[in-house]
C-alpha cells in the first residue's frame, strides 16, 4: 500500500474500507482510517464529504502523500448495485 510509496505531490488514488471508529471531524477537516484488508492507511479529507458516506463504507479518496498521512480532496463512495428507497416493500 503506501508505505512503498514515497511522498509526493503527485496525485494519487486510494481504496478500501472506512475502519469503523477511525472517523473525527475536526472543524472542515475529517479525519479516517482507510484499510485494503492488510494495510491501514492515515486519510486527512478536505473537501465535499457525500450523503451517503459512514463507517465501514468502501471509499476512494483522491489526493497527496506525505509519507504518512493521505492529504485527500475528493471522495467518492463505493456501493452495492441495489437500489432502495427508505421503507420500499419487496414483493416475491
Amino acid at each position: 500500500m503506501l508505505n512503498e510509496v514515497e511522498p509526493s505531490e503527485a496525485r494519487l488514488r486510494l481504496g478500501g474500507q472506512v475502519v469503523e471508529g477511525s472517523v473525527l471531524e475536526n472543524g472542515e477537516t475529517l479525519l479516517l482510517t482507510v484499510t485494503d484488508g492488510r494495510q491501514s492507511a492515515s486519510v486527512i479529507h478536505n473537501g465535499v464529504v457525500p450523503q451517503l458516506f459512514s463507517e465501514g463504507q468502501g471509499v476512494i479518496v483522491e489526493g497527496t502523500w506525505d509519507g504518512s498521512s493521505f492529504h485527500s480532496d475528493s471522495m467518492l463512495i463505493r456501493h452495492d448495485e441495489q437500489y432502495r428507497t427508505e421503507g420500499e416493500v419487496e414483493y416475491d
